[in-house]
């Protein structure tokens, strides 16, 4: 039988904020969690088999199933689903015989060489972690990123992740193979546990099918973020003024135009407009044209989509004049289907115009179209347009990586991480 992992939630006494476990579980059944753990550290076993008893007969009502943390003998009573074992509880051969072949059993990996023994054993699922460090288990060792990956290239069966995990950082894991995310904090310890776990289930991709992407350009295809800051601070030093964070935050999401206008009235220089414009332009040509490079990661990816058949497009706040001597002298031009820049839009990167008409000259739907951005204002909007939105984090850039993270459907720390993402995606017929 086939079982739905995506919100897979734990209960947890001390962390609920609700009366009664069993309100808890009600509450987030309703809000859509497919599967339930009831782990139960500090009861004993007719008050472990008693609660059990009361959960299996609210999951029943909702066609969910039950999961019992540790203890075969509790499931078996109640004729749960199955059990969760860790490294230390009984052995898996053991909890089998006792169930029988059509529970599920369940165990925790935390590394390949445990993931690949607990496969070959016959485990049903993995729970690989943790993500995070949380306050349930301060012993637990963060997973790492690139073992995370390399534990689902090798594993077949289900594999969920636990630890930490919220609605806040969710992005990071997000569109690996993965087929669900644990919880515990994230749903039964909001204020609203319906809502909450709604809103976990809906952000929560699987695996994303993409077949357009729209490429921001500074920050995000080109290391160049430096430039803006290095620019920002000999314009103004010149004039004895400094820039604060949410200066450089606000200048990376509109187009040269509009910088100028916004710093002019910002600081309330006495030049003209043009004259800011002009003084821009001469300090940033020479490094388009001769220093620039892509970032780390960007011609493996072009190079991919391209392979594969995956029209794209950019879509920038930054002049023609400026970037394209860039583009031609790095090669990489003739990746791209077309190129949207402040010259072609009316708005900033606060409204989706840009990635909507970017889209429809690739003929794709804004769903099934990745929109790459390193900047959260940029990102956010092109979540809420229907989007899927792929923050990159620029280490030159004034991006917090939280708030990046927080406003992405997909968080990358570079762009390779792309990859076991999109390595399934399949050649498009054009």
């Amino acid at each position: 039988m086939k079982y739905d992992y995506s919100l897979y939630v734990l209960t947890d006494e001390k962390l609920m904020t609700t009366d009664t476990v069993e309100e808890s579980v009600r509450l987030a059944l309703e809000g859509g969690a497919t599967m339930i753990q009831l782990r139960e550290k500090n009861l004993d076993y007719n008050s472990f088999l008693k609660r059990a008893e009361a959960i299996k007969k609210i999951t029943d009502a909702y066609n969910v199933p039950l999961i019992i943390n540790d203890n075969v003998w509790i499931a078996k009573e109640v004729d749960a689903a199955g059990v969760h074992l860790g490294n230390e509880d009984m052995s898996l051969e053991e909890a089998r015989r006792i169930l029988g072949s059509n529970k599920i059993i369940g165990v925790s990996a935390h590394n390949l060489e445990e993931a690949l023994n607990a496969q070959k054993a016959g485990v049903d699922y993995l729970g690989l972690g943790a993500m995070v460090a949380t306050s349930t288990k301060k012993e637990a060792k963060v997973m790492e990123f690139d073992i995370l990956v390399s534990i689902l290239n090798r594993i077949e069966i289900p594999c969920v992740i636990i630890g930490g995990i919220s609605e806040e950082n969710l992005s990071r894991w997000n569109g690996l193979k993965l087929s669900g995310i644990a919880v515990i904090s994230a749903v039964i310890g909001q204020e609203n546990v319906k809502e909450a776990a709604n809103r976990m289930g809906h952000r929560f991709i699987h695996s994303p099918k993409i077949s357009g992407v729209i490429f921001d350009l500074d920050g995000t295809l080109l290391d160049s973020n430096y430039l803006w800051s290095f620019i920002d601070k000999m314009f103004l030093g010149k004039r004895g003024l400094q820039a604060n964070r949410e200066y450089i935050q606000k200048m990376s999401g509109i187009g040269f135009y509009q910088g100028a206008v916004y710093t002019k009235e910002i600081f309330g220089l006495t030049e003209s407009v043009e004259d800011i414009l002009k003084e821009y332009f001469s300090m940033a040509l020479y490094e388009y044209s001769e220093k620039i490079n892509l970032k780390a990661g960007a011609i493996e990816v072009l190079k991919f989509l391209k392979e594969k058949n995956i029209p794209m497009a950019i879509a920038t706040m930054n002049e023609e004049r400026l970037f394209m001597p860039c583009l031609e002298r790095l090669g990489i031009l003739d990746y791209f289907d077309t190129i949207f820049s402040s010259n072609q839009v009316n708005t900033n990167k606060d409204h989706p115009e840009i990635y909507l008409k970017a889209a429809r000259a690739l003929g794709t739907l804004p769903k099934e179209t990745a929109v790459l951005e390193d900047i959260s204002v940029a990102a956010n909007t092109a979540r809420k347009a229907g989007f899927l939105s792929v923050g990159v984090f620029d280490k030159n850039g004034a991006q917090k990586k939280e708030e990046l993270m927080s406003a992405s459907d997909i968080y990358l720390e570079n762009l390779l991480e792309i990859f076991p993402r999109i390595q399934q995606i399949a050649t498009v017929d054009k």
